[in-house]
């Protein structure tokens, strides 16, 4: 059983190998780590904006509420 779980062991790491090699040479990564890098931005301003507001003292967003069907259904 031991060497079956090494060769299990190997072909995981080289497809992982292969598979991240794929999306590198692709810009895949590129692009989700951009996307990531903006939400991430975009959050922080929202933050910031928040807790500079003097007169609030709940830490939360302002989010527009969104119907949903089963709220529209009741």
């Amino acid at each position: 059983m031991s060497h079956l779980d090494k060769i299990i062991g190997i072909s995981a790491l080289v497809a992982g190998l292969f598979t991240m090699g794929g999306m590198l040479s692709t810009d895949a990564y590129l692009h989700g780590a951009q996307a990531e890098a903006s939400g991430y931005d975009a959050l922080t301003h929202l933050m910031v904006q928040d807790s500079n507001k003097s007169s609030r003292t709940d830490a939360t967003l302002d989010v527009p509420a969104v119907a949903t069907s089963q709220a529209s259904a009741q």
